[in-house]
C-alpha cells in the first residue's frame, strides 16, 4: 500500500510544472526572452534559441525570426532533417504534450495554431531542399512534421523530415521506430490528441514500448522484425525506387535564404 500511495499520476506529473509556468492572464504577447543556462548534452539546441545570429558561421542555422528558429539536425535519420526551434524560454523546456497540444495545455495561448504557420513554412523549406539535392519533382506527403513523445532533448522541438529513412546516421531500431511508429506524433494530430491517449497517462513507459516495436519498412510494410541490419539494405533499395519515381526537374531550384533574421 505504501509503495502504490507514493506514485503520483502520470498525467498529474506531466501537468503539474505547466501549471505553474502557466502565462500571465494579462497579456497573449510572447514573454520578454531570457537566456537558457546550458547544463548538459541535453540543452544542445540552447543555443540556437538564445542568440541564432552568433552561431550563423557553423551553417546549422538555415533562418530565424523572433519567435523560432530553424536549423538542420546534425545527425539526419533522413534525406532531409530540420528541427523548428521555438524561441520562447516560457514553453521551451516544457514537454510537448503540454504546450501543443489544445485538450492538455493549460497556457492561454493556443501554441498550436501560433506556431502551425511556421511549421507548414518550414516544411515548404524542406520540400525545396529535397527538390534541389536530387533535382526532383516531390509532394507535400513526401515531407512529415512531428514530435517525439518522450523527446532526447530538453528544448521544444519540432522535426521537419522526409519520409525516405535513408541517411548514414540512421543506425539501429530505436533510430527507426522513433520516425515510424506511434513514438513519432505528427504536428497535425496533436490538436486532436486526448488526455486518455497512452502517450501521455502512460508516458515513459508505454512510448519506450514503441520503441521496441518490430521493423515495419515505411513503403512496402514488409516486417524485419528485430533485423535492423537486413531492413537498412532495404531501405537503400526502397530510396532507389522512391526517387525513380519523381520526375526529374530541368531547372534549378533556388535554395531557401540562409542567416536571414525575418521579422
Amino acid at each position: 500500500m505504501a509503495e502504490n500511495a507514493s506514485k503520483r499520476n502520470a498525467f498529474t506529473e506531466l501537468m503539474a510544472s505547466s501549471k505553474r509556468r502557466k502565462l500571465s492572464p494579462q497579456s497573449s504577447s510572447p514573454p520578454k526572452k531570457r537566456k537558457q543556462e546550458f547544463t548538459s548534452f541535453r540543452d544542445a539546441l540552447a543555443i540556437y534559441i538564445n542568440d541564432p545570429k552568433l552561431h550563423l558561421n557553423d551553417k546549422t542555422i538555415i533562418r530565424y525570426t523572433d519567435t523560432t528558429t530553424l536549423i538542420y539536425d546534425k545527425f539526419p535519420k533522413s534525406s532531409i532533417h530540420l528541427l523548428l526551434l521555438p524561441r520562447i524560454l516560457e514553453i521551451s523546456t516544457l514537454h510537448p504534450f503540454k504546450v501543443l497540444c489544445p485538450n492538455i495545455s493549460t497556457f492561454k495561448d493556443d501554441y498550436y495554431n501560433l506556431l502551425k504557420p511556421a511549421v507548414d513554412e518550414a516544411k515548404g523549406v524542406a520540400l525545396t531542399l529535397l527538390q534541389r539535392k536530387f533535382n526532383r519533382k516531390f509532394v507535400g506527403s513526401d515531407i512529415k512534421a512531428g514530435i517525439h513523445a518522450c523527446p532526447s532533448l530538453s528544448n521544444l522541438h519540432i522535426h521537419i523530415i522526409s519520409v525516405d529513412n535513408y541517411s548514414p546516421s540512421l543506425k539501429n531500431r530505436k533510430h527507426y521506430n522513433s520516425f515510424n511508429t506511434d513514438f513519432f506524433v505528427l504536428f497535425e494530430d496533436l490538436k486532436d490528441l486526448k488526455v486518455s491517449d497512452k502517450r501521455i497517462n502512460e508516458e515513459e513507459l508505454y512510448s519506450q514500448q514503441l520503441l521496441k516495436k518490430d521493423l515495419i519498412c515505411w513503403r512496402c510494410g514488409g516486417n524485419f522484425a528485430n533485423q535492423f541490419r537486413k531492413l537498412d539494405a532495404h531501405l537503400a533499395e526502397e530510396f532507389k525506387a522512391w526517387l525513380h519515381e519523381k520526375e526529374e526537374i530541368s531547372s534549378t531550384i533556388n535554395q531557401p535564404a540562409k542567416h536571414k533574421a525575418i521579422a
